[in-house]
């Protein structure tokens, strides 16, 4: 993954994603290709356009930065066609996908570039931030302990959404 949440999600991420490769289990692909072409998720979309976003220092505004990932199994890169960055992402269908994700990006963004730690969060931190982003479970459970609650006010009602 070229844009990685944490240095352990990162690697699980790509742990994973090359497993999925190397033994073509990609999940929706099968023999015919891609079984959810139409509906399928923004990371499929942009392939092999990598995307970040950098918020440059003193900037208010963050930088959309597109770069070309080259990889052996991508038969894409065989072919003989030229295509701008704009074409290829109006092509994809791709706007709709960043407006919705770009608050979550911006969050990610935020996480690795502040506190004390910057670039650098704690084990710990990084290990919370994985909970809260994607176990939603473990996260329930976490903000009903009752260390949690005496630092946080949360209502009944914001508990039970």
């Amino acid at each position: 993954m070229h844009h990685p949440i944490s240095d352990g999600s990162s690697r699980r991420a790509r742990t994973y994603t090359e497993h999925q490769i190397r033994y073509n289990r990609v999940r929706f692909f099968s023999e015919e290709g891609c079984t959810v072409y139409e509906d399928r998720p923004a990371a499929c979309r942009y392939y092999a356009l990598g995307s970040m976003g950098v918020r440059k220092k003193d900037a208010s505004q963050v930088e959309d930065i597109y770069f070309l990932v080259k990889e052996d199994h991508c038969r894409g890169h065989e072919e003989p066609r030229t295509i701008s960055v704009e074409d290829y992402r109006e092509e994809q269908g791709v706007d709709v996908y960043d407006e919705k994700n770009r608050e979550w990006r911006d969050v990610v963004l935020k996480k690795r570039s502040s506190g004390p730690t910057v670039g650098r969060p704690s084990d710990r931190s990084k290990q919370l931030f994985d909970m809260c982003s994607y176990d939603p479970d473990s996260f329930r459970e976490f903000i009903q302990t009752e260390g949690f609650l005496e630092i946080f006010d949360i209502s009944s009602d914001q508990m039970s959404t």
